[in-house]
């Protein structure tokens, strides 16, 4: 609260690209990464679409490839949603899904959802 004025936090929608996105009955799938800036948490659906949240910690965007043949897609699209400092879960352009993998770059200081679906 600042007055009559308020301001809702980052973390309020950091925490809804988890809420909104992953559903109740969904399960936690393994996802992995080497680059230390980078944190990763990913879930199969009910309906069999995966959900990926990224959080990018360094102050540079990050490339990343995320294989997803071994959990069943090897086509198909994902829809990015960002949050950062001047968009909060804001729905970005569909990146196909090809060969099994998932090719994209999560902004600097961000965390990006994307919505897997066949």
């Amino acid at each position: 609260m600042d007055g009559a004025n308020y301001h809702v936090s980052k973390r309020l929608w950091a925490l809804a690209n988890y809420s909104r996105f992953i559903r109740p009955g969904a399960t936690r799938i393994g996802a992995g990464t080497s680059d230390a800036d980078l944190r990763l948490s990913a879930f199969r659906d009910p309906d069999g679409s995966v959900t990926v949240v990224a959080l990018n910690a360094a102050a540079t965007a990050t490339p990343v490839s995320f294989s997803l043949r071994n959990i069943g897609f090897t086509s198909g699209t994902a829809t990015p949603y960002v949050t950062d400092n001047s968009r909060s879960t804001a729905r970005q352009q569909a990146v196909p899904v090809t060969g099994g993998s998932l090719k994209a770059t999560v902004p600097a200081r961000s965390l990006v959802t994307y919505t897997v679906k066949r």
